[in-house]
C-alpha cells in the first residue's frame, strides 16, 4: 500500500468545536500523579468570565488511586468556585464554593447530572471570546487535515459567530451542527429555533454551515462508570443509569422527526444503545414521520443490537482514538464484555454505515490517532477493519465540499496537504 492517502472531504464526525478552541489555552492535567500536582497546576489558571476556576483532563485511573479529602483544597480557593474535570468530561470534582453555587449537598466528586447544572454557568458567552476560540479550533482542525466536522454541542451564540465568519470569507470548515436538549421542555424551546436555522432563516445562507438536528444524552461515559450497562461494572454494585426514560425519549424522537430534524443520540453503554435502538424502532413502527438516527459512540454494543441497526435509518459515529486511553481500564471495568467493545468490524460486516471522529477536545482530532487506536485495538483482540479505515473519515456527501481533500502519510502520520474548495490551507 502506498503511504500517501488522499481523503476526500476529510471528516471528523463527532467533536465539540468551541471546546476544541478552548482547549488550545487550557491547563492540561493528563500527566498529574497526585492531588498536590493538581493543585500546583491550578495555580497556573485564572478565573473565567463567570469567575469559575476550571481545569480539565484528570486521567481515568486518578480517582481510584488518589482518594480525595476536601481539606486538601488550598484555602486560597475557598472563595472561588472550582471545577476539576475528568478526561471524558462526564465526571469531576468541585470545591465547597462550587457546591454552594449549584446547590449540591457537599463538595467532592460529581457526575453528569450535576455537570448539567454547571455547564451553563461556565459557558463562554461574549461574542469576541467565542469568535477567538472558533478561529483557534478552525486553525487546529485545518492543520490536522480536516475540512468537514459534525459539531455536537452548538449554541445559538456560537452559530451566530460562525455565520459572521463564514459570510466574511474567514471560515474554512464545513460544519454540521447539533443542539443539545436534556428534557422535553428544553426540546420544545429548541425546536422552532433550530428548525429556522435548518431552513436558512436568519443565517443569510452561510454556505459552509448546516443546522442538522438535536442531540440527546442517554448515558455518561465508561471510564467514569456513568455509561448505562445491562450488568454491573466489575466489582461494583451499579451499572450506570439512563438519562431519559423511554416514554419521554419516544416523544422527543417524534417531535424532532415531525419537524424534519435529525436526532443524534449519545449512547456509550450496551443498555443505553439498546434503549436508543428499541425506542427508534418503536417510533418507526408507528408509521409516522421518519428521520435519520445518529448513534453517537456506540462503544459497547451486543451483537443483537448491531443486527437491529441493519433495518434502521442510522449512522454510527465512533472514536478509535478513545481506545488509546480506555485500554488501561477496559478489562478491569468490563471483564468479558470487552469482546463487545468498539465493534467497528461488526458494523462493517453488517454493512451499517459508520464514521470516525475524535470527540475533541476529549481526544485530539488527528488521523494518526485514529490509525493508532485501530492498530492497538487489534493487538488487544478487537477485530480490525477489512476495508480502508480512512473511508470512514470521508464525509458521505460528495456534493458538499467539492474539491476539498487531504493528503495523509500513513507511515509518518503527517498531513501533507489540506485543500478547502481548491484552496490550500497548509
Amino acid at each position: 500500500m502506498e503511504p500517501s492517502i488522499r481523503i476526500p472531504r476529510c471528516y471528523d464526525s463527532h467533536l465539540h468545536l468551541l471546546g476544541t478552541g478552548e482547549a488550545c489555552h487550557r491547563v492540561d492535567l493528563a500527566e498529574v500523579q497526585s492531588w498536590a500536582d493538581v493543585f500546583l497546576r491550578l495555580g497556573e489558571l485564572t478565573p473565567n468570565q463567570q469567575n469559575w476556576l476550571v481545569a480539565y483532563g484528570l486521567p481515568p485511573f486518578f480517582k481510584d488511586q488518589n482518594p480525595l479529602q476536601i481539606s486538601q483544597f488550598p484555602k486560597s480557593l475557598n472563595s472561588i468556585p472550582v471545577l476539576i474535570l475528568g478526561q471524558d468530561s462526564h465526571s469531576g470534582v468541585i470545591n465547597g464554593c462550587a457546591a454552594r453555587e449549584i446547590g449540591a449537598p457537599q463538595p467532592g466528586w460529581i457526575g453528569d447530572r450535576e455537570l448539567t447544572t454547571i455547564w451553563p454557568q461556565i459557558a463562554i458567552s461574549d461574542p469576541a471570546s467565542i469568535r477567538q476560540n472558533l478561529i483557534l479550533a478552525q486553525e487546529k482542525l485545518n492543520s490536522n487535515g480536516f475540512t468537514h466536522v459534525r459539531d455536537m454541542s452548538t449554541s445559538f451564540s456560537q452559530w451566530n459567530e460562525m455565520v459572521r465568519l463564514d459570510l466574511a470569507g474567514e471560515w474554512s470548515l464545513f460544519v454540521e451542527s447539533y443542539f443539545i436538549a436534556d428534557s422535553l421542555p428544553a426540546l420544545a424551546e429548541l425546536l422552532p429555533r433550530v428548525l429556522d436555522l435548518s431552513q436558512g432563516k436568519g443565517s443569510d445562507q452561510a454556505p459552509h454551515l448546516k443546522a442538522m438536528g438535536i442531540k440527546f444524552f442517554l448515558d455518561g461515559a465508561l471510564g467514569s462508570e456513568g455509561a448505562h450497562l445491562h450488568e454491573n461494572y466489575c466489582g461494583q454494585s451499579h451499572r450506570g443509569q439512563a438519562h431519559w426514560n423511554a416514554p419521554d425519549f419516544r416523544l422527543a424522537i417524534q417531535d424532532c422527526w415531525k419537524a424534519g430534524l435529525e436526532i443524534a443520540v449519545h449512547a456509550i453503554g450496551d443498555a443505553a444503545a439498546d434503549l436508543a435502538v428499541e425506542t427508534v424502532a418503536e417510533v418507526l413502527a408507528q408509521k409516522g414521520p421518519r428521520g435519520l438516527f445518529h448513534l453517537e459512540h456506540g462503544e459497547l454494543m451486543q451483537p443483537g443490537t448491531i443486527e437491529r441497526l441493519m433495518s434502521l435509518p442510522v449512522q454510527v459515529h465512533q472514536q478509535p482514538s478513545h481506545f488509546l486511553s480506555d485500554q488501561t481500564w477496559a478489562r478491569e471495568k468490563l471483564g468479558k464484555r470487552v469482546e463487545n467493545l468498539f465493534p467497528w468490524r461488526k458494523l462493517e460486516r453488517a454493512e451499517v454505515p459508520f464514521y470516525f471522529g475524535s470527540d475533541s477536545p476529549v481526544a485530539t482530532a488527528n488521523l494518526a490517532l485514529t490509525q493508532q487506536g485501530l492498530n492497538q485495538a487489534a493487538d488487544f483482540g478487537i477485530p480490525n477493519l477489512k476495508g480502508p479505515w480512512w473511508h470512514h473519515h470521508s464525509h458521505p456527501n460528495p456534493k458538499w465540499g467539492e474539491n476539498s481533500w487531504t493528503e495523509y502519510n500513513s507511515q509518518t502520520g503527517a498531513v501533507e496537504a489540506c485543500v478547502f474548495e481548491g484552496r490550500s490551507l497548509l
